[in-house]
């Protein structure tokens, strides 16, 4: 039995039914895969804050720390950042001299942070800021705090997001069937390359969800999913194409 044609017997509101089966898919992959090792990395980055910045105490719209001054770190996170804290500063000409040999850096001083980006520095003041100590175990309780609303905010942003993109992909990618029969000297309406594509879409998105369990990068998993997509959109016309030279 042909494969296209039950796909073409297909209504349109069956067929977005399918893509939003997908979008539900897709949000479980990333529930059971992409937030669990970003709620892993984030708690990775907060747990090694300790090992190399001071625990910054914000009292009254001014910071202070323990250590001694100023506190200097080149090259932070290996993007060539300059992070320079002393606080027995506060003048703004003052902090900009840690900045005057360093194409990026940041400079926390007794009452603000300079932000310098090529030749811009920017100052930000520390007064409008609530009374806070900075240490690993703080920043992993706060992110503890907000990781339910991240979660609820996130699902629901993901949910419009993917929806939209299956769309887009059913809808450009609907023209390789649309154009790929016309080389036969056949026909086909877009609306049916749009609900081949569609269907086929089901394909890599349920070998997704089957690899989400290895945990694979993104890029390899970007490059599976739409590897798989076209391929069946390709076996999918080839079979319409097939059928279409038998009926003649």
């Amino acid at each position: 039995m042909s494969l296209a044609r039950p796909i073409l017997s297909l209504s349109f509101w069956n067929t977005l039914c399918v893509i939003a089966l997908c979008v539900v898919t897709e949000l479980f992959a990333t529930v059971l895969w992409v937030f669990p090792k970003m709620e892993r990395g984030i708690i990775r980055l907060a747990e090694k804050y300790d090992a190399y910045l001071p625990e910054i105490t914000i009292q009254g719209g001014q910071a202070s720390i323990k250590e001694k001054q100023p506190y200097y770190i080149e090259n932070l996170m290996r993007n060539g950042l300059v992070l320079v804290i002393d606080t027995t500063v506060s003048s703004y000409d003052d902090a900009k001299k840690y900045l005057k040999n360093a194409s990026r850096g940041v400079v926390l001083t007794r009452s603000s942070i300079l932000n310098k980006e090529g030749d811009e520095i920017k100052m930000f003041s520390l007064a409008q800021l609530p009374d806070m100590v900075i240490n690993s175990d703080n920043i992993t309780k706060a992110i503890e705090s907000i990781r339910p609303i991240f979660k609820t905010w996130g699902l629901l942003f993901l949910a419009v997001f993917f929806m939209v993109s299956k769309l887009l992909q059913a809808l450009t990618l609907a023209a390789i069937p649309f154009f790929a029969v016309r080389l036969y000297r056949q026909s086909m309406t877009f609306g049916e390359a749009f609900r081949i594509t569609a269907i086929s879409m089901t394909v890599p998105v349920g070998i997704n969800l089957f690899l989400s369990f290895w945990e694979l990068s993104i890029v390899n998993l970007v490059l599976a999913y739409y590897v798989t997509f076209i391929a069946t959109i390709v076996v999918v016309t080839r079979d319409y194409v097939i059928e279409l030279g038998d009926a003649i």
